[in-house]
C-alpha cells in the first residue's frame, strides 16, 4: 500500500510512503513502512511526485513478487547457483515486462498466482526497473553495504520483510562487494553488473518529431471555439472559460509548460513600454517586496500572509510541478511571445476581461467562505465552469482542472470538425505539452537560432560554457521582432502558405477578442 504523507520535520514536503505486509513474532501480518525508501525520497525531494510513485510502485511489485513466489524461488536457491538473488531479479524483470499469464490448450493459466498482464508500454517496465536500480545504487553510495558483512553469503532465503527485500536487492546487484573476501579482490577485476540484459537498452529517441506538435491548422479554431461554453437548451447562454483560455495562450504563444502558468502571480503580468509582458519567477526563491515587511522570498510571503506553501513543494490537489527554467540571478525570466501579429493582443484582451471580471468575482466567493486571499493569477471557477470538479471557486487553478478544461476544448473542436485525431494523445501532439512543442517548432522554422530558442523556451543547458554566450534579453527581443517583420513580408520560403494561413487565423482570433468581430 502506498500513501502520500507529509514529513513532519520538513515543512511542506509530502512523499509517497510504501507500506509492506510483514509477519510479526506471533505470525500475524502487519503493515510497516519501508523507511529506507522514504529517506531516499527525502534526499530527492526536488523530483516530481510521478517520479517517486513510479519507484514506490516498482518496489511494491517486487516485494509482492518475491513473497508470492517464495516456494518456487527456494527451489532455485537449492540448485546452488552462484548468485541466486540475481537470477530471481531477472525472473521478476521478465514477468514484469511480459506478464505471468500463459495461454494453453485448456485456456489461460498462471502458475505464479500473480495474474500480471504484459505491460502496455515497454517504457513502463523499464522505468520501474531503472528506478529500483537507482534506489539500490543510492543505498550503496550511502554505505548500506558496510553494514551487511559476510552474512549475505549464506542468506539464500526469499525475503519475508521489507528489510529482507532491501538486503536481497542489494546482494543481487553488489554481491561481490559485500563478500567476506571482497577487500582482497582487485576492483579492476570486478565486472560491473549488466543493467539492460532483460528489458534491453533504452532505445527511445529524445528528438522532437513533428507529430508531437499541436496541429497548427486548429490553433486558430482552438481560441475561437474551444473555450466557448453553451449552457441551457432553452436560453443557450454562451460564455467563455477564460481561465483555461488564458492559461492556454501562455502555453501556445509563450511556450510555457503546462504547470508553469499555475505558478504565476497577478503581479507577474505587466505592460512594459506599451506591450503586455509576463515574468516567470521561481516559485520558492524569487524575491517579493511587502509594503510593510520589506523584501522576502515568495515562499516566505506565502507562508506568512496566505498560510500556503509554494505549489511545487506542497502536496495534494494544489501541487504544480516546477522543472526549472533558465533565469537570471534574481530568479526570474521574461516570457517571449511568438512573433506573429495579433498574439499579444489576443493575450491582453483575454487577460483584461479575466482580471477585471472573472477573477474578482471568484475571489469574492472564496472570501465568503472565510478563506484568505492569495496572489496566484489563475483561479478555479468551482461549479461555474467545472461541474463535478473538487476545486472550489477562488482556489488556485489546479493541474487537474486545467487538464479537464483542455479535454473539453478538444471535444468541442472534434464535435465541430469531426476529426478523430482531436483527442488527448501524446503521439498526436494534443496533450497540453503539444502547444509548447508547436511554439518551439515555429521558432525553428522561422530561422531563429538554437541559442535564442533555448532562451525563449527557458531550457537549462547542460553545457556550462554556453552561459558565457547567453544572449541578453534585448537581443532576444530584437531577433523575435525581426522574425515578425519577416512574416509580414512573406519571406518564409516554402512555408509561406502555412504561415499565411496561421497568421490569418490568429488575426481573426485577435479581432474577435477585441470586439471587432461580433
Amino acid at each position: 500500500m502506498i500513501l502520500k504523507q507529509r514529513i513532519p520535520s520538513i515543512p511542506g514536503l509530502e512523499v509517497p510512503v510504501l507500506y509492506l505486509a510483514e509477519h510479526d513474532e506471533g505470525g500475524a501480518e502487519k503493515l510497516r513502512p519501508l523507511n529506507s525508501l522514504t529517506d531516499y525520497f527525502i534526499a530527492h525531494s526536488a523530483m516530481s511526485m510521478t517520479w517517486m510513485l513510479e519507484r514506490a510502485r516498482g518496489l511494491g511489485l517486487l516485494y509482492d513478487y518475491l513473497r508470492q513466489r517464495s516456494t518456487a524461488l527456494r527451489v532455485v536457491a537449492e540448485e546452488g547457483l552462484l548468485n541466486f538473488h540475481r537470477v530471481a531479479l531477472a525472473q521478476f524483470e521478465n514477468h514484469l515486462s511480459r506478464g505471468t499469464v500463459q495461454s494453453g490448450p485448456q485456456g489461460l493459466s498462471d502458475d505464479t498466482g500473480l495474474f500480471w498482464l504484459p505491460r502496455s508500454s515497454p517504457d513502463s517496465a523499464l522505468g520501474m526497473v531503472r528506478g529500483i536500480r537507482d534506489f539500490v545504487g543510492w543505498l550503496h553510495d550511502n554505505g548500506y553495504g558496510d553494514r551487511l558483512g559476510d552474512l549475505v553469503e549464506a542468506d539464500r532465503r526469499p525475503p519475508a520483510s521489507g528489510r529482507d527485500a532491501i538486503r536481497f536487492l542489494y546482494v543481487a546487484r553488489f554481491r561481490k562487494e559485500v563478500s567476506f573476501l571482497a577487500h582482497l579482490k582487485e576492483q579492476g577485476q570486478q565486472r560491473p553488473p549488466v543493467n539492460r540484459d532483460i528489458l534491453g537498452r533504452d532505445t527511445r529517441s529524445f528528438d522532437v518529431p513533428d507529430h508531437v506538435q499541436f496541429p497548427r491548422q486548429y490553433l486558430g479554431s482552438l481560441f475561437r471555439e474551444g473555450f466557448t461554453i453553451v449552457r441551457g437548451s432553452k436560453t443557450s447562454e454562451v460564455h467563455e472559460d477564460l481561465t483555461a483560455k488564458l492559461a492556454t495562450t501562455l502555453c501556445a504563444f509563450g511556450g510555457l509548460r503546462r504547470s508553469e502558468p499555475l505558478h504565476l502571480w497577478v503581479s507577474d503580468v505587466q505592460r512594459v513600454d506599451g506591450a503586455p509582458t509576463v515574468f516567470l519567477h521561481h516559485p520558492v526563491n524569487a524575491r517579493v517586496t511587502h509594503e510593510v515587511h520589506g523584501g522576502m522570498t515568495r515562499q516566505e510571503y506565502l507562508r506568512t500572509f496566505c498560510g500556503m506553501e509554494p505549489r511545487n513543494l506542497g502536496g495534494g490537489r494544489l501541487h504544480a510541478g516546477w522543472k526549472g527554467i533558465k533565469c537570471n540571478n534574481e530568479w526570474w525570466a521574461p516570457l517571449y511571445w511568438l512573433p506573429f501579429d495579433g498574439v499579444e493582443d489576443i493575450f491582453w484582451a483575454t487577460f483584461q476581461e479575466y482580471i477585471s471580471e472573472v477573477r474578482p468575482r471568484l475571489m469574492r466567493q472564496r472570501r465568503r467562505r472565510g478563506l484568505r486571499d492569495h496572489p496566484f493569477l489563475l483561479v478555479c471557477a468551482g461549479g461555474s465552469n467545472h461541474e463535478g470538479d473538487e476545486e472550489a471557486a477562488g482556489d488556485p487553478y489546479t493541474y487537474a482542472a486545467f487538464g479537464k478544461a483542455w479535454v473539453r476544448a478538444l471535444g468541442r473542436l472534434q464535435a465541430k470538425y469531426g476529426d478523430e485525431a482531436l483527442v488527448v494523445s501524446k503521439l498526436l501532439g494534443t496533450t497540453l505539452h503539444g502547444p509548447r512543442h508547436l511554439y518551439g517548432a515555429l521558432l525553428a522554422e522561422l530561422g531563429i537560432s538554437p541559442n535564442y530558442i533555448q532562451e525563449c523556451m527557458h531550457h537549462i543547458s547542460p553545457l556550462s560554457q554556453l552561459t558565457y554566450t547567453k544572449p541578453r534579453n534585448e537581443h532576444v527581443d530584437a531577433m523575435l521582432s525581426a522574425a515578425a517583420e519577416k512574416t509580414r513580408r512573406g519571406e518564409i520560403g516554402d512555408l509561406k502558405a502555412t504561415f499565411r494561413n496561421l497568421q490569418e487565423a490568429l488575426e481573426d482570433v485577435r479581432d474577435r477578442a477585441m470586439g471587432k468581430i461580433p
